[in-house]
């Protein structure tokens, strides 16, 4: 399996957070659909708040390093 980028996670996150890009990206389809269906009713917050977890916690698990 090949590591995923944190820096990518970023960039996708900052301008496509919105849609899920950064959990497509991380292959998390089934989050990456909920936010692209239901982000928008929470104003933004549920994507803001999920693209910090993915920087901070979600990178490390699926690259082995936590």
């Amino acid at each position: 399996m090949q590591k995923k980028s944190k820096v990518v996670t970023f960039l996708l996150w900052f301008f496509l957070g919105v849609i899920g890009a950064h959990r497509f990206y991380l292959g998390d389809i089934g989050l990456g659909i909920a936010i692209l269906l239901l982000g928008w009713l929470t104003f933004g917050i549920w994507p803001f708040i999920d693209g910090i977890y993915c920087l901070v916690k979600r990178v490390d698990v699926i690259n082995g390093e936590a």
